[in-house]
C-alpha cells in the first residue's frame, strides 16, 4: 500500500478523500536493525505491526514532492487493491469447469 502523486493530486482537488501509505522508511530501519541483532546474537524485540499513514486533505501537502499535474493529462490511475479485488471477484463468477475423477495410480 503505497500512495502515489496521482492520488495526492486527487485529494488536493477534492476527487479522492484519502489514501494510505506504508511507512517504508521505518520498515527498512527495523528490518536492518533486527537482522543485525540476529547476526550479532544480541537480543531484540520483533515488531509485528507497523501502522500505515493516512493521507488526507489535512496532511497531503507534506507528501506532494512533485509539481501539480493537470488531471486531464492523467490517463491511468491504478489502484492495485481495487483492481485485484475486481479481478478475483469476477473470476469467482465465471462458470466452473466440470471435474472428472482421476484414475487411481493402481489402475494405470
Amino acid at each position: 500500500m503505497t500512495a502515489c502523486p496521482v492520488e495526492y493530486q486527487a485529494i488536493t482537488d477534492g476527487i479522492e478523500t484519502a489514501t494510505a501509505k506504508q511507512d517504508n522508511v521505518r520498515i527498512g530501519q527495523e528490518t536492518v536493525d533486527d537482522a543485525l541483532a540476529i547476526v550479532n546474537k544480541t537480543p531484540f524485540t520483533a515488531t509485528d505491526l507497523i501502522t500505515g499513514i493516512i493521507i488526507d486533505k489535512a496532511n497531503v501537502a507534506q507528501y506532494m514532492a512533485t509539481p501539480k499535474v493537470p488531471m486531464a493529462s492523467i490517463t491511468i490511475a491504478y489502484s492495485g487493491y481495487a483492481t485485484s479485488n475486481d479481478y478475483w471477484n469476477g473470476l469467482a463468477k465465471l462458470p466452473q469447469p466440470k471435474l472428472r475423477p482421476r484414475a487411481s495410480s493402481s489402475s494405470i
